[in-house]
């Protein structure tokens, strides 16, 4: 395993040194800081064991998918959503120099700031580096689980940050995040076409598989088979589930027409009975 740069452990060993040291202070501005930390400190310490359960679910050789998504139904996304906001605002602060870097260059990234990209890497932020803001808040180390600047850029649909990331030396299929996907997989899975067809001509490989064995293909069927089954269930509106099946189907005609088959045989079923009703219904479609 990968050093670790800041897990959530160390985020509340700071945190504490930080309360230690402001709990005298009569500097106004230091005193709100000092009613941030203790805040967000309880909201962390409590969340810390089923954190630390998550990063040793979530392991390169092991992974037991339905334990972590029981957690990350609950837990965990009550720190991304709840947490997050807070936990940033004191976060900064806690970063020593170099952590302060690559922080600044994930956000620059999130937000789509080349600018602030090309400005981070000047300041030797590692384009290859995995993501702090990420790490810190959802408590997963810096190890082959973790997202790197791509995955972000991929989530965020953004092909010309994809483009320049890649002109500055970010690796393509080198990193897996928790589920063992790649960026090209990260990008059929979100049906994010612009950002599938900007790896792809980078040479990313469609073939890659996850740690269960399933590439680009699968993931887009699973993607469409779940929607497909919240719009069965009354569980998102037939619209809004409509809308992003056929965002997705990009993916999947794209990924088709490179010859991808999934590698589930329940996958392949389904995907080819989609896509053989789809071209029915659009003759234009050449797959």
């Amino acid at each position: 395993m990968e050093r670790v740069i800041l897990p959530i452990a160390e985020a509340c060993r700071r945190l504490k040194q930080q309360k230690l040291r402001l709990k005298s202070s009569t500097d106004p501005i230091e005193l709100n800081t000092f009613k941030q930390i203790s805040k967000n400190l309880g909201r962390v310490e409590e969340n810390m064991k089923v954190l630390e359960r998550m990063d040793t679910l979530a392991t390169f050789q092991n992974p037991r998918r339905n334990e972590i998504e029981e957690l990350n139904s609950g837990i965990h996304e009550e720190i991304l959503l709840a947490g997050k906001k807070e936990f940033e605002s004191i976060l900064p602060m806690l970063l020593d120099p170099e952590e302060k870097i690559r922080w600044d260059f994930f956000r620059a990234v999130e937000k789509g700031d080349l600018n602030g990209v090309l400005k981070g890497i000047e300041n030797r932020a590692d384009p290859n580096s995995l993501n702090l803001i990420y790490n810190v808040v959802v408590g997963i180390m810096e190890d082959p689980n973790s997202m790197n600047a791509l995955m972000v850029a991929v989530i965020q649909d953004n092909p010309e940050m994809i483009k320049l990331l890649y002109d500055k030396g970010a690796k393509i299929d080198k990193s897996r995040e928790l589920w063992g996907r790649t960026e090209i997989m990260l990008a059929a899975d979100f049906g994010h076409i612009k950002s599938l067809s900007a790896l792809y001509d980078l040479g990313a490989n469609l073939e890659s598989k996850d740690y269960v064995g399933r590439n680009s293909a699968d993931w887009v069927s699973i993607h469409i088979f779940n929607l497909n089954e919240k719009k069965r269930y009354g569980k998102i509106d037939v619209e809004t589930a409509d809308k992003e099946i056929a965002r997705v189907c990009e993916c999947a005609f794209f990924i088709a027409e490179k010859g991808i088959l999934p590698n589930d045989a329940s996958n392949q079923k389904f995907l080819g009975e989609l896509i053989v009703k789809m071209v029915s219904e659009r003759p234009y479609l050449k797959v």
